[in-house]
């Protein structure tokens, strides 16, 4: 059986949609979907970047906070496992670890494109019967 999988990249912060996390952990929980809870950032004071009022970007120390516990709970509602990482390299190691935890066998189907010639051989072969057939009735009859 092909297992279902998300990966949620998130700081765990609910800033979007109408549906409460918990309540979206236990519909994919019914739905037999598994969750791989990613916390990305760092906790602390971070540069937040943000325009100045000439257009241009500035990064302005804010407060940052990874609801941790969150996507803990998540994670364990669905069957899934929760992962930190704060930088690049820390994400390409979690994504290799889930990589190694969720292995399908992938069903693999090969299609041929065939171009068939044998219409152009048999169009040839009609015409030149035509073409003969029409010689013997004209005065080319005693070539062929």
């Amino acid at each position: 059986a092909k297992s279902k999988v998300v990966v949620l990249l998130t700081d765990g912060d609910n800033n979007a949609g109408a549906v409460d996390p918990r309540e979206a952990a236990a519909i994919a929980k019914e739905l037999g979907i598994k969750v791989y809870t990613i916390g990305i950032g760092r906790t602390g004071t971070v540069p937040f970047p943000q325009e100045d009022r000439f257009g241009g970007i500035i990064y302005v120390p804010t407060q940052f906070r990874v609801d941790e516990e969150l996507l803990k709970e998540i994670a364990t509602t669905t069957g899934g496992s929760y992962f930190h990482a704060s930088d690049s390299v820390g994400l390409l190691e979690v994504y290799a670890q889930i990589d190694r935890l969720e292995k399908s066998d992938l069903e693999e189907t090969k299609f041929a494109n065939y171009v068939e010639l044998y219409p152009w051989f048999a169009g040839v072969g009609f015409l030149m019967f035509g073409l003969v057939h029409v010689m013997r009735q004209t005065r080319f009859r005693s070539l062929v």
